[in-house]
């Protein structure tokens, strides 16, 4: 076997430095992608929302549907817990038990949402809760979130 001229040996070692850098980099975006989630920041935060009184009261005869849904994203700096509820058969008054429960445990009404929408600093960030009436009549789900990236409420 011959030896490799020069350029022939230089161009060799610079696919190979190039192809080793491609899977560097590949190794890098799936790192990041597989990382993902919530950072210790976001875990305490959700932490705190979970506990809230907000949602562990709720109107006479009316049901918790399933877990408490949590996630959070450490990109964005966001949290959110969300419960779902089942109102009984007879009719409830949901905006004005939220508008009282709210009020007494320091929810201040959002300013563009009306009765649906409430703010609240928590741990030193914007926490809005949103209560979403479905198209069902006999659920309605009530939603914690905070982005510590921004510093307005989304009310």
């Amino acid at each position: 076997m011959r030896p490799l001229s020069a350029g022939a040996a230089f161009l060799t070692q610079l696919v190979v430095a190039s192809v080793a850098l491609a899977g560097a980099g590949a190794a890098i975006a799936v790192l990041s992608v597989l990382s993902y989630g919530c950072g210790a920041k976001e875990e305490r935060m959700t932490e705190a929302l979970v506990g809230q009184d907000v949602l562990e009261r709720r109107p006479a005869g009316v049901q918790e549907v399933g877990p408490r849904g949590t996630s959070c994203d450490d990109d964005d700096l966001w949290v959110n817990v969300e419960q779902v509820y089942r109102l009984p058969p007879a009719r409830v008054d949901v905006l004005g038990f939220y508008r009282e429960t709210a009020g007494r445990d320091g929810w201040r009404s959002g300013e563009e949402a009306g009765p649906v929408c409430y703010t609240k600093v928590i741990d030193g960030d914007v926490v809005d809760m949103e209560l979403s009436l479905e198209d069902r009549a006999d659920t309605y789900t009530v939603t914690l979130s905070s982005s510590s990236e921004f510093t307005g409420s989304g009310c």
